[in-house]
């Protein structure tokens, strides 16, 4: 359980901290694609994340700027990384749960 990283901003705080996105393109429903084989975000900040619900929770007392720690499940592993924030706009939000 947890939410995929299906892709990273190249030059992006994620990318910086070491988060990974996939490499394999699949169709997802009729319409969508999505690239598969990135990292799945399973804990922000020691809460328990398996959706965005959980995510939001996770991030509510944050701000941008703030560094929280991701606990991520790569290939089978359990990875811990270091995450700065941005500001959350409406437009970042809306490629989050795209």
């Amino acid at each position: 359980k947890g939410i995929l990283v299906s892709s990273v901003v190249s030059g992006g705080k994620a990318e910086e901290a070491g988060l990974k996105g996939g490499k394999s393109l699949v169709k997802y429903g009729t319409e969508s694609l999505i690239y598969v084989g990135g990292d799945v975000i399973t804990s922000v900040n020691g809460v328990e994340v398996s959706d965005f619900s959980d995510l939001f929770t996770a991030l509510s007392k944050t701000r941008p700027e703030d560094k929280v720690d991701v606990i991520v499940n790569r290939n089978g592993s359990s990875v811990r990384i270091k995450v700065q924030l941005v500001e959350r706009t409406t437009e970042l939000v809306n490629l989050l749960v795209k």
